[in-house]
């Protein structure tokens, strides 16, 4: 089968480009996987650090301390 694909008009080229396309998956699974291993680490840094969860808590969620007040303001826009 696989010598098949080499013997048509177009066989080697559709070999080449599916080479290409493993590769580019291959490169972008790699650079996700250490994305991921980044996100994982700064997770357990939050859960391990109780002021940058609460600074998270704060800035992301807009969470406050029972009985605080939060004032958000807007940006002005750009004229």
């Amino acid at each position: 089968m696989a010598l098949a694909s080499y013997f048509k008009s177009d066989g080697i080229k559709s070999v080449m480009d599916g080479d290409r396309r493993l590769q580019t998956r291959t490169e972008e699974f790699k650079r996700i996987e250490a994305d991921n291993a980044a996100l994982r680490q700064q997770i357990r840094s939050v859960e391990e650090n109780s002021y940058l969860m609460e600074k998270f808590a704060r800035e992301k969620l807009y969470l406050a301390k029972r009985n605080e007040v939060v004032f958000r303001f807007k940006d002005e826009p750009e004229r």
